[in-house]
């Protein structure tokens, strides 16, 4: 008996490591902050639709702004938010800062973070270029018009484009902590849930 007990934990730790050597560790978000956050703000943009969104900068060589800010939207337009329909579109420069609104900053300096992602000045201004080695670094924010609601930063190494799986797994993360489907203010977080 004392054998076979000594045979299931050495397969069950087998499984384990086995499973844990195929986590891809490529893309990952940091730890949101929430200091503002309640689904109720969410609501409120699905009642009107729509929410405008500020995409700076670029995270791929090749093609136009234009054609990676779409690319963008369509993966976030394509995340569900249990809150009914809710379409994200592009926010012009220069327009009125609207009372909700969601800002996804790519390479930006290291030290641009959520918070300055709410001032859209900042954001369509800190946006940088892609980098040689593929790697991306995502600022987003949920912001009103008045504060910060919620954010994070999102990281992937080597993407080769807007096609790559890896992409689509980092906007899923990141709208994951942007827009948890609880008040992580009460109660325990969900920190990049799959």
């Amino acid at each position: 008996m004392t054998k076979k007990i000594a045979a299931l934990m050495v397969l069950a730790v087998t499984l384990v490591v086995g499973a844990c050597a195929q986590i891809d560790t490529s893309v990952r978000t940091v730890k949101g902050d929430w200091s503002g956050y309640s689904q109720s703000y969410l609501q409120q943009a699905a009642k009107l639709g729509s929410m405008a969104s500020i995409v700076a900068g670029r995270a791929f060589a090749g093609g136009s702004a234009d054609a990676f800010r779409a690319s963008v939207l369509n993966e976030v337009n394509g995340r569900p938010l249990g809150v009914g329909p809710l379409s994200f579109k592009a926010m012009p420069q220069g327009a009125a800062t609207p009372a909700l609104f969601v800002s996804f900053v790519f390479n930006p300096e290291p030290s641009f973070d959520s918070n300055a992602a709410c001032d859209p000045a900042k954001a369509n201004q800190a946006g940088g270029a892609p980098l040689a080695d593929g790697s991306v670094r995502l600022v987003a924010a949920f912001c009103s018009s008045q504060r910060h609601l919620s954010g994070t930063v999102g990281m992937a190494d080597g993407l080769a484009g807007t096609d790559d799986p890896r992409f689509a797994a980092l906007i899923r993360l990141v709208m994951i902590d942007l827009f948890p489907p609880h008040d992580p203010n009460f109660g325990p977080s969900c920190d990049s849930c799959p």
